[in-house]
């Protein structure tokens, strides 16, 4: 019985290969593939342009990109949602800029100014029925830290992107100067600190 259903199944393959690989490989669909491949590459190249054009306006000073590692991560999925990244940006930068890629583990969870472990605020939310609970903002990043100086000037709230961000461009030009990220940086303050 499964032998047969295999041979009629193989049969159909057979009888609808030639209709199939006649509309993949038609003339009309190579040409919108090419097209797609092309405009692709041009909005890439334009992407980069402009993003090296925001970073040094004039062209004349040359630049260095940090680039995390972390987010070159191909087809992983978070909560559902698919993580685009990829290598393609570092490669297409380091064509026209210095690139640098930093390691990053934890650097986004690290507070810049005391080198503490970040946390997201925690707020009372009330819902429809009138009973509180807690929510997470998970947008942004708070120090506990009383003796840091971001908390001591009343400016403890941090929006993660820009966090991280200069988590690192800070990790990268720890790299840069002292061959060395900033976890161990943070090992090295908290010595000097005892």
């Amino acid at each position: 019985n499964t032998i047969t259903e295999l041979n009629s199944w193989y049969d159909a393959q057979l009888k609808y290969r030639d209709e199939l690989r006649g509309f993949y490989y038609s003339p009309r669909r190579i040409k919108q593939n090419r097209t797609y491949e092309l405009q692709r590459r041009k909005y890439i190249d334009r992407l980069c342009a402009r993003e090296r054009k925001y970073v040094s306006p004039t062209s004349n000073k040359k630049s260095i990109m940090f680039v995390g590692d972390r987010g070159l991560g191909i087809g992983s999925r978070l909560k559902g949602h698919l993580k685009y990244g990829g290598r393609w940006k570092p490669i297409k930068n380091s064509l026209y800029t210095s690139v640098l890629i930093t390691n990053e583990h934890n650097s986004s969870q690290t507070c810049l100014f005391c080198y503490e472990k970040l946390s997201h605020p925690v707020g009372a939310m009330t819902n429809k029925k009138g009973k509180k609970r807690l929510k997470t903002t998970l947008g942004s990043f708070v120090c506990l830290n009383p003796l840091c100086l971001s908390v001591l000037s009343g400016e403890a709230t941090k929006r993660r992107d820009t966090m991280s961000a200069m988590a690192i461009g800070l990790s990268g030009l720890a790299n840069l100067f002292f061959w060395s990220y900033i976890l161990r940086i943070r090992s090295i303050y908290q010595s000097i600190e005892d």
